[in-house]
């Protein structure tokens, strides 16, 4: 620091008049330094957290048709929740044609205007009954669906619960989609 001597009027500390005046000279490097790694830190960790995590599959291609073509045991089923309708059960399947799969597929309107997920889940029991080597069912929500019902409805086609406590596996592998409407 360096001291001059100057006169005038508010030259001093404070505003007062005073004779001396002080350059200060201040390194903020290193407060830049704190400053950015903070910003870092807060970036990671923001991009880091997730508030929910929704455990699903994805379908794959297969490049071999022949391990597909003769499964009667198995099917895909598409379930369709819309918000003003209820729900719809489509079955799919590469062996079989879509008259003979139509006789398990349902529609299910809303009860009161809620879903009927006993009614998702006797539906679904039916197919598994049927088709007893199926595990996988694609969930096509409206996008007006709060996440709490979504999960409501995996949990419905996931397990069956008996009276006595048993558990009947229904389709655990939830593949997740949706309809681009352009």
């Amino acid at each position: 620091m360096s001291a001059e001597k100057k006169s005038g009027f508010g030259g001093g500390m404070f505003g007062k008049d005073s004779g001396i005046t002080y350059d200060v000279y201040l390194n903020l490097t290193p407060l830049m330094d704190v400053m950015s790694n903070i910003l870092f830190f807060l970036l990671a960790a923001f991009g880091a957290s997730s508030l929910a995590i929704l455990a699903t599959t994805v379908p794959v291609q297969s490049s071999e048709e022949t391990s597909i073509a003769a499964d009667d045991d198995k099917v895909t089923v598409t379930v369709r929740a819309e918000t003003s309708g209820g729900f719809s059960i489509q079955c799919e399947s590469v062996s079989m044609t879509k008259e003979q799969l139509r006789a398990y597929g349902a529609r299910l309107p809303k009860i009161d205007g809620k879903f009927d997920y006993p009614g998702l889940t006797a539906g679904l029991k039916r197919v598994k009954e049927r088709f007893p080597g199926s595990s996988s069912m694609i969930l096509v929500p409206d996008d007006e669906i709060p996440y709490d019902q979504i999960v409501k409805i995996m949990d419905a086609a996931r397990e069956l619960k008996l009276p006595d406590g048993r558990k009947i596996i229904l389709f655990p592998e939830v593949v997740l989609s949706g309809i681009f409407k352009g």
